[in-house]
């Protein structure tokens, strides 16, 4: 929600100045109405500058914005690295560690804990089958080969 002001000041800003009158975007819940809209014109003016030009001309305008991260970036970003936002687990066929996204909340009574990583695919089949009633012999007819096996 950016408010009146600072939409106008978007709307100036990538060249859509009759926004500022237009019935339908008079207020924030008009406008989530017409995001399509909004967000089409956004798109195509941020299309138009690189990133750092986008931003240095919305804090100009004192709006707010932001980069987004691409997967590669945010893993090597200082601040979610030294943020505690990811922890390293070890998997197998990897050659080192896998950063996981730590949990967002932290209690101080029940600390979160990294008890096991993700399985392989099938990985805990077995377990999960005999948990559930199945006997040895009727596992292992359901049992598919793998890779040819």
């Amino acid at each position: 929600m950016l408010g009146n002001a600072q939409f106008h000041r978007l709307a100036m800003l990538i060249g859509h100045g009759e926004w500022v009158a237009d019935a339908e975007l008079q207020s924030d819940a008009a406008r989530g109405r017409q995001r399509d809209r909004i967000c089409e014109a956004v798109g195509a003016w941020c299309a138009q500058h690189t990133c750092a030009q986008a931003l240095a001309q919305l804090a100009a305008q004192r709006i707010p914005g932001c980069k987004v991260l691409s997967p590669p970036e945010a893993l090597s970003d200082p601040q979610v690295r030294g943020g505690g936002h990811l922890r390293e687990m070890d998997y197998p066929s990897l050659p080192k560690p896998l950063p996981v996204a730590a949990p967002l909340v932290e209690l101080s009574a029940t600390p979160p804990r990294y008890r096991h990583r993700a399985p392989l695919p099938g990985e805990h089949t077995r377990e999960v089958l005999e948990e559930a009633g199945f006997t040895p012999e009727e596992i292992e007819r359901l049992r598919v080969p793998h890779n040819g096996a």
